[in-house]
C-alpha cells in the first residue's frame, strides 16, 4: 500500500499484511513527522452467477510498476527511522501504531474546547478538534471511527435546531449510534437533565458552567451508558438479533 503525506507530499510504501483489516492504524512521516492515518478497508468481492470465485488478475499484474525517482517509495531502517535506500532492513511494522478510542471536540470557545481535549488526551483519546461544522461532518462521513462526540449546541450555530453536528447524530442508524456517546455543552440547559437529552438524541447534558468538573461528570456518563446498554450487548454477543 502506498500512501502520501498530505503535509509534504512524501511517499510512503507500507506492507498490506502489516495493516490489519479494518483497523485504523497512524503511521509518523519521516520528513515533516505529520500523523498520517490509514484504514485498511475490509475486501470483499461480487461473485457473478456461474462465474470463477478466483478474481482473474489478466496480463496487468505481470510486470512490477515502475516509480519515478520523485515518489520512491521509503524503506525502514533497523532504528524505525525511514530511509530511501530499498536495501534497509527492520521490522516495517515496528513504526505503526493502532489508533485507539477516538474523540471529537466540537466547542468554539477556545478555553473550554482546551481544557476538554486536555482531559480527552489524559483518558487516552486520540483527539480532533474540527475548525468549523464542515470539518467535523467530513471527519464524521470519511472516518466514521468517533467513540465520543462533545459539541457546543451553538457549534457554528445560534440554536442546535440548526446544529450540523447533532443533526449529523440524529439521523445516524441505531447499530451506529449506540456506539457513539454523545456529550451535549450547553450554556442554558440542566447538567444530567435526562429528559432534555433524550429529546435531541444525546447521551448526557453538561452545562457550560460546570465544565470545570468535566472528567468527573463524563465518567458518570459513561458509567450509567455501560450499565444501560449491558444486558442488550450481552444478548448480542449470544447471537440474538432483534
Amino acid at each position: 500500500m502506498q500512501k502520501k503525506c498530505d503535509n509534504c507530499g512524501k511517499v510512503l510504501n507500507i506492507p498490506d499484511d502489516k495493516i490489519p483489516e479494518g483497523k485504523t492504524v497512524i503511521v509518523t512521516c519521516p520528513s515533516c513527522s505529520e500523523k498520517i492515518r490509514i484504514k485498511k478497508e475490509e475486501q470483499s468481492f461480487d461473485f457473478e452467477e456461474g462465474g470463477s470465485d478466483i478474481p482473474d488478475f489478466g496480463d496487468d499484474f505481470a510486470d512490477e510498476p515502475d516509480f519515478s525517482e520523485e515518489k520512491k517509495p521509503v524503506a525502514f531502517s533497523d532504528d524505525n527511522s525511514f530511509e530511501d535506500d530499498e536495501s534497509s532492513g527492520g521490522d516495517p511494522f515496528d513504526f505503526i501504531e493502532e489508533e485507539g478510542q477516538m474523540a471529537m471536540v466540537c466547542i468554539e470557545n477556545e478555553k473550554m474546547k482546551k481544557e476538554a481535549a486536555t482531559v480527552l488526551e489524559y483518558l487516552e483519546y486520540s483527539v480532533f478538534l474540527p475548525q468549523d461544522n464542515h470539518q467535523a461532518l467530513r471527519e464524521l462521513r470519511m472516518r466514521g471511527e468517533f467513540s465520543l462526540i462533545v459539541v457546543d449546541e451553538n457549534f457554528c450555530c445560534d440554536d442546535i435546531k440548526n446544529n450540523a453536528v447533532v443533526r449529523y447524530v440524529k439521523r445516524l442508524s441505531m447499530r451506529d449510534r449506540r456506539e457513539i456517546f454523545v456529550l451535549l455543552v450547553s450554556s442554558g440547559r440542566r447538567t444530567l437533565d435526562r429528559k432534555d437529552a433524550f429529546a435531541h438524541s444525546v447521551n448526557m447534558i453538561i452545562n457550560s458552567g460546570h465544565m470545570a468538573s468535566f472528567e468527573d461528570f463524563l465518567k458518570k456518563g459513561f458509567t450509567e451508558n455501560e450499565n444501560f446498554y449491558r444486558n442488550f450487548k450481552e444478548t448480542l454477543k449470544k447471537g440474538l438479533r432483534f
